[in-house]
């Protein structure tokens, strides 16, 4: 522990006289070197360029969730894919907490306008099925198209999660919206390696 606890200060503290942070050429050793202290056996991480790829060395299982009977939903449900299970760490510039907000303020900026704009297109009848729309009248098509192009031309920013003194970082898993751990054991350790990432690195959000 007082190994991770001080490869975090490292990383934490680790620019702070270089001033202004260049683009990284790839991911810091002294991150690497963090992440793999930090892993239990059987998991591995690889850099390329700016990217820290960890990844589970068993096959994990998947499946979606929506639409499941509940009389299954209390039993393990049958995988639909196995794959790897892969957390990817993506480093950047340094991302000021100046910066961070008024990202951030854009961000809500353009979620409150598309969220009027549907509420509109909700008023006139349009059906739906979650944002696929069909309208049916030239008016609703018109409305339908001013949305879609408004998705396409209001500021929206991915916000990244962590930082050191000199990058941001963005961190995702492999697991895609619907699908969901099949193995509750294997949910928990995945989640575990995550946080346990993430608790190398100060969090943007201060969560």
């Amino acid at each position: 522990m007082r190994y991770l606890q001080g490869l975090v200060f490292a990383l934490v503290a680790c620019g702070a006289s270089a001033g202004a942070p260049a683009p990284p050429d790839g991911v810091p050793p002294e991150a690497v070197k963090a992440v793999k202290g930090a892993l239990p056996k059987g998991w591995t991480a690889a850099a390329s360029g700016a990217t820290l790829t960890i990844r589970c060395e068993k096959k994990i299982g998947l499946y979606n969730p929506i639409g499941l009977p509940a009389a299954l939903a209390a039993h393990p449900p049958t995988p639909t894919a196995i794959e790897p299970y892969e957390i990817t760490l993506r480093f950047r510039p340094r991302v000021t907490t100046g910066a961070f907000e008024e990202l951030r303020k854009e961000n809500e900026a353009t979620a409150a306008k598309l969220d009027a704009m549907r509420d509109e297109l909700r008023a006139a009848g349009i059906v739906h099925k979650f944002d696929d729309w069909l309208p049916d009248t030239p008016e609703q098509k018109k409305q339908v198209a001013d949305y879609r192009a408004a998705q396409k031309a209001m500021p929206f920013h991915r916000l990244p999660d962590l930082y050191t003194q000199a990058n941001s970082i963005d961190i995702e898993d492999s697991v895609r919206s619907p699908l969901a751990f099949t193995d509750a054991e294997e949910a928990k350790e995945c989640r575990r390696v995550k946080e346990a990432i993430r608790g190398l690195f100060k969090s943007h959000s201060g969560r």
